[in-house]
């Protein structure tokens, strides 16, 4: 947690504080003869601060035979020695002052492994005794002023050994005081400076009073800053352990780093004492909030929330303007709930901003969440991380039209038309921007053209018996095309198989569905299936009063919401050309006129009315008025037609709650009403069939279905509409097959089956017979974000449409 104060002028050194000996608070002074050990020191080399000890907290060594005398002291984890040497190991003579000049005596001071040499100074004894006998030294006194490495002295004190010598002493309990960060213009809390009594004659004590530090000042010195709030210590006498105290409070008026001294002088030793004191100013307006917010392991397609607490912490009201995620992979970082815009927080007041983390990629991702306001650190910024980690099964991965398969010109398969029976075995894995693996099934446009007779396709994967089910139905001298979804079989290939008669074959690949989670090694996760009520987006017949003509397109924006429309990747619609002007074709993409795909969607021939499902990536809608920035695809002409476009879906970046995901399965038959398989008859004119799934096919989990629907000659020109058989849900006013009368024409449809696991088929006039083959189920999902992030209202279970149509924006291309 990191406590901000505004800005940081220079950097904080920490001054340490010295706590001296516990001896310090005894009561009973020491009686005659004397053992000592004072010490007072103004500069942190090799010690600050006022020292004593007495009696048998001191251990005296001396040179049996010369007057070379050491005294030391230990306390807690610290110690600290004075030796003192005579000169030429002569004996020291009582009355005498000795200088320390380097040809006379001699000291050194050293503490806690630190010590000065270069000494100089003096050494006055005031007391020596010696046996009659031996000369050996039985007793001593003397006061010392040494300097560590200066001619001034910076140390003094007394010391004594078996001497009836009186001498006054104290000592300080800390040898600074650091207030740490304040905000300028604000008091600290005081804090206190104690002085002991430490002698066995009373020591008296000068007038405290504030000035500049006097070693190694942090900052700005700075008098004015420090105050002193109480004060038993000026002008007492201590006797020994009679103690006084002074309170010290700082009131930093400007920013940065400030210094000072808590100066007294005393009768005992030729020195003062001095506590520093050090204060920070700081900006008064400050908060304490984390520095870093790790989210962990987060699977891709998920949501872990997390929630930042911002804190005041200064004396004055803190600001929030805005809190915005940037940075690294902003895009997995979402802010789904936010009190701290516009907040302002006094000391102890608190907002919260509330993170949901959503990687859309396996591995490391980054963000940094900035949070505005008007303290001197004007951005809070808090580092956030996580790793995704993958699933990526049952995802959809559009990619812009390729063409892999071209009988017509060998792409794919030998140039030639596919002969009755004949199989072509066509590599998709690793062709047209599909991966080599980790992919379960494609979605293709596959396109007969030249067609020699009446034949069907079917699409299934090698390697796997061929099942009862077309995927295309052809006839004579037409050029036709379906959208396909098919398993990958054996090395990432799948099968088209022609029933009779020779044709061309052509297959565009326009996305793919994830198998495992290899693909997250070089790709974002995938798109899930967002289930919408069936709606028109586009009928050119009332929404342009004319045919939208050849060599033109129009941009097609639908939107959700603004929750939803930034996660919609592509639409999953029904594209029909109505009463075209002449044979040609529809392409659909993303809008985008530089990146016309040269891959058909829909093959029509004049006056006729030809569907065909497709999955279409979006873009934002460019130059389309109120429209413009939404999610938008293209639909072009290359002759004149009309033009509807119906959704029924659409597929979003695996972050919307209640998605669905796919699995392929070996297309299955499960309607065929010329056999009763499914439906017992044909449908009747205005007459709405109910289809119950297999179990075999829907199981609890499944949602919805990947389907292809063929109308086998209707009585009459008519359309049919499929819909899950839910209680309460209508028939939607769009269209998923327009067969003519006698026709076999099938389509794609994706649809789902609610509660009931059924849907519903409508045919509008006539009779007509319907065969229906499953290419896969669509399964809940049980990662699905939570649906904080913004799930649609049309999404998955839910489907009560909020869609909003938009007037197409025509553009020529010619």
């Amino acid at each position: 947690m990191r406590t901000i104060r505004g800005a940081l002028v220079g950097a904080l050194l920490l001054m340490s504080v010295v706590t001296i000996p516990a001896t310090a608070a005894q009561a009973a002074a020491p009686t005659a003869p004397y053992t000592a050990f004072t010490y007072l020191g103004d500069q942190a080399y090799p010690w600050k601060g006022a020292l004593a000890f007495d009696g048998a907290a001191v251990n005296v060594t001396h040179h049996a035979t010369s007057d070379a005398i050491a005294f030391s002291a230990t306390w807690s984890d610290h110690s600290i020695v004075i030796d003192l040497y005579p000169k030429d190991a002569t004996q020291w003579v009582a009355g005498t002052t000795y200088p320390l000049n380097g040809n006379g005596a001699s000291a050194s001071v050293g503490a806690d492994s630190r010590g000065c040499s270069n000494h100089q100074g003096s050494i006055t004894v005031l007391d020596v005794a010696h046996d009659a006998t031996t000369h050996e030294m039985t007793s001593f006194a003397a006061s010392y002023a040494i300097g560590c490495g200066t001619a001034t002295p910076n140390m003094f004190g007394q010391v004594r050994w078996n001497s009836g010598l009186d001498y006054k002493a104290y000592g300080n309990d800390v040898s600074s005081l650091d207030f740490g960060w304040q905000g300028a213009g604000y008091d600290t809390a005081v804090k206190t400076v104690t002085i002991t009594g430490r002698g066995t004659q009373g020591v008296k004590l000068s007038a405290a009073s504030i000035g500049a530090a006097n070693w190694g000042a942090y900052g700005t010195s700075s008098p004015g800053t420090f105050a002193i709030t109480s004060d038993t210590c000026s002008n007492a006498t201590l006797a020994y352990g009679a103690t006084c105290t002074v309170g010290v409070k700082a009131h930093p008026t400007v920013r940065g780093p400030l210094a000072a001294a808590l100066n007294f002088t005393s009768d005992a030793n030729a020195g003062r004492l001095s506590v520093d004191l050090a204060v920070s100013g700081t900006d008064p307006r400050s908060a304490s909030y984390p520095t870093s917010l790790s989210f962990g392991s987060v699977q891709v397609g998920k949501g872990l929330a997390k929630t930042v607490t911002v804190t005041g912490t200064g004396p004055s009201p803190i600001s929030i303007s805005t809190v915005q995620v940037t940075g690294g992979q902003a895009a997995d970082f979402t802010i789904t709930a936010n009190t701290c815009n516009g907040a302002t927080l006094a000391k102890n007041q608190s907002c919260t901003i509330t993170v949901n983390a959503h990687p859309n990629r396996v591995g490391q991702r980054w963000g940094s969440l900035y949070i505005n306001n008007n303290s001197d650190v004007s951005i809070f910024s808090v580092e956030m991380s996580l790793v995704g980690t993958g699933d990526a099964v049952g995802t959809y991965y559009p990619v812009s039209p390729t063409r892999i398969l071209d009988t017509r010109n060998g792409t794919g398969a030998p140039k030639a038309q596919v002969g009755p029976g004949q199989v072509i075995h066509l590599q998709v894995g690793g062709h047209g921007n599909v991966p080599s693996s980790g992919v379960s099934a494609v979605v293709l446009n596959v396109t007969a053209t030249a067609p020699t007779g009446t034949t069907y396709i079917t699409a299934y994967p090698t390697g796997v018996t061929r099942p009862t089910a077309s995927s295309l139905n052809v006839t004579r001298g037409v050029t036709v095309a379906s959208s396909v979804t098919v398993a990958l079989g054996t090395d990432g290939q799948i099968d088209l198989y022609n029933y009779t008669n020779s044709t061309h074959l052509l297959a565009d690949v326009v996305g793919y569905y994830g198998k495992d989670n290899s693909l997250l090694d070089n790709y974002n996760i995938g798109g899930q299936l967002q289930g919408v009520v069936p709606e028109r987006l586009l009928d050119t017949r009332y929404d342009l009063g004319a045919k939208l003509p050849a060599g033109y397109y129009v941009n097609v924006p639908v939107s959700y919401g603004a929750s939803v429309n930034p996660h919609i990747k592509a639409l999953a619609v029904n594209v029909t050309a109505v009463d075209p002007s002449g044979d040609g074709h529809l392409r659909t993409w993303n809008g985008n006129p530089y990146e016309l795909p040269n891959a058909s969607t829909v093959n029509y021939s004049r006056g006729k009315v030809v569907p065909n499902f497709a999955i279409v990536p979006v873009a934002p809608c460019d130059g389309c008025g109120s429209a413009s920035g939404l999610p938008s695809i293209g639909i072009y002409t290359s002759a004149k037609t009309h033009v509807i476009v119906d959704i029924v879906g659409f597929f979003d970046d695996s972050t919307l709650a209640d998605g669905l995901r796919f699995n392929p399965i070996t297309p299955t038959r499960i309607v065929d009403s010329r056999e009763s398989l499914g439906l017992a008859a044909p449908i009747g004119p205005a007459q709405t069939a109910k289809v119950t799934v297999p179990d075999t096919i829907a199981t609890a989990n499944t949602e919805g279905l990947a389907l292809n629907v063929t109308a086998v000659a209707p009585t009459a020109t008519t359309y049919l509409t499929v819909w899950p058989a839910d209680a309460g849900l209508s028939k939607p006013t769009v269209s998923n097959l327009n067969p003519s009368a006698g026709q076999v024409i099938p389509n794609a449809v994706v649809t789902g089956i609610g509660s009931t696991k059924a849907f519903n088929i409508y045919n509008y006039v006539g009779y007509t017979n319907v065969v229906v083959d499953v290419v896969g189920t669509f399964y809940a999902y049980g990662g699905s974000a939570p649906a904080a992030q913004g799930a649609a209202g049309t999404a998955g279970k839910n489907p009560a449409s909020i869609v909003r149509r938009y007037a197409p924006v025509m553009h020529n291309l010619r």
